[in-house]
């Protein structure tokens, strides 16, 4: 990782929108002129002195110091670097916070169609650590089950769905 000083003295950060721009020319590129590319996973990343660098550890960087091992995009987008949209993690709680898998067939984050069968089954957690919450006659109740332990495993960064994070807990008096 670059050092605070040398990302300071090459680039400009505006936190309210996430943007960079060079403070010097480039290459072909001119002082003013935006920096970064996206890469092929949408995040923004910047070359500095021969080495990418993703701009949302910089924008952490430039504005705190040092970024922790894991910076979470509480939207989800990974291209907005938005100081107000990155938050410390750990690895479970950046785990929490993705969208559901692309290929997932019942469209619902934790559910699984089971095979030869008509029912659903609710996972949570990765490969290691993967607990199996359930088989249910349908998929929004195998759905539910998800959502409560999602609550419980990952807290204010869990994710139900593509851009949804989960509603903040109901209060047992209204």
């Amino acid at each position: 990782m670059i050092d605070r000083k040398r990302a300071s003295s090459l680039l400009c950060y505006e936190a309210s929108t996430g943007e960079f721009r060079w403070r010097v020319s480039r290459g072909n590129l001119r002082s003013g002129a935006i920096a970064g590319t996206l890469d092929s996973y949408g995040y923004v990343q910047i070359k500095i002195d021969g080495v990418l660098i993703l701009a949302h550890r910089l924008a952490w960087l430039l504005t705190v110091g040092d970024p922790p091992p894991f910076l979470d995009h509480i939207n989800g987008d990974r291209s907005d670097n938005r100081f107000a949209n990155l938050r410390p993690a750990t690895r479970r709680q950046n785990a929490g916070n993705r969208k559901p898998n692309r290929g997932t067939k019942t469209g619902l984050k934790g559910v699984r169609k089971v095979a030869g069968c008509s029912t659903f089954r609710a996972v949570i957690g990765g490969s290691k650590d993967r607990q199996h919450l359930g088989t249910f006659p349908t998929a929004e109740e195998a759905h539910a089950a998800y959502v409560a332990a999602a609550r419980a495993r990952y807290g204010e960064f869990a994710r139900i769905g593509e851009n949804k994070l989960l509603p903040p807990p109901q209060d047992a008096r209204s």
